[in-house]
């Protein structure tokens, strides 16, 4: 199930003093990427990133169009809701040092960055078990700065030389499609982890592991999982 909403944050600026009504635009306007973002758009790619996934992975998806369907399955089966979607922008500070001799030289940046951050519900159809337990993901990309420092040989100035490759409207649109598709493995990971503690004995609490499809390995999961609410 899906959210028809997006909130938007640009947490670079401070709306505290403005009206309640100029808030939005006015953090919209100031923003690099998100007042750019179509709200529809950016839905439709992270939802249907996590659809397709999960039905690559061997899943029954069922989604709003056929809940009829699914509400009359007598076999086990899970909703997960994904209640909330938000897309904050925010400035990531970088800064780039190298030593030459016994000075070390630095290049500060402030990168623009733009993170997804989405909350599940999850439950099982049918049971109480699972019943109102909430999911958590995030993810964020940044400005990229390519760079090096350089010497002069006779003055012994250094510079900074870069290219900065800005986040554009469309790194954003790939995020969400890429992110969906992250989803759908945190949904399995899930699902491999919650089946794996109802069947351990032993007396210290298994890691929460991560299945890579592409070299069909078990790894633990370490950030690249739901966070538990």
């Amino acid at each position: 199930m899906n959210t028809d909403y997006l909130f938007k944050k640009n947490l670079k600026i401070n709306t505290d003093s403005l009206p309640e009504a100029l808030k939005d635009s006015v953090s919209l306007a100031q923003s690099a990427v998100l007042g750019k973002v179509i709200n529809k758009t950016f839905i439709s790619l992270l939802y249907n990133g996590i659809f397709d996934e999960m039905k690559k992975r061997k899943f029954k998806v069922y989604n709003e169009d056929s809940i009829a369907s699914f509400m009359q399955k007598d076999t086990t089966a899970w909703v997960f809701n994904l209640t909330q979607i938000e897309l904050d922008e925010f400035n990531n500070p970088y800064t780039a040092s190298q030593q030459f001799d016994t000075m070390t030289y630095y290049q500060d940046f402030d990168l623009n960055a733009a993170s997804i951050n989405l909350w599940f519900e999850v439950s099982q159809q049918n049971s109480d078990q699972d019943k109102g337990r909430v999911l958590f993901s995030s993810q964020f990309i940044t400005d990229i700065v390519d760079g090096y420092f350089k010497r002069t040989f006779f003055s012994k100035d250094v510079n900074y030389i870069y290219q900065r490759k800005d986040i554009t409207v469309d790194d954003v649109y790939n995020m969400a499609a890429n992110f969906g598709a992250i989803n759908a493995s945190y949904i399995f990971d899930y699902f491999m982890n919650e089946y794996v503690y109802k069947k351990y004995k032993g007396q210290k609490k298994p890691k929460y592991m991560h299945y890579d499809p592409v070299n069909k390995t078990i790894v633990p999961a370490a950030y690249n999982r739901f966070i538990f609410m």
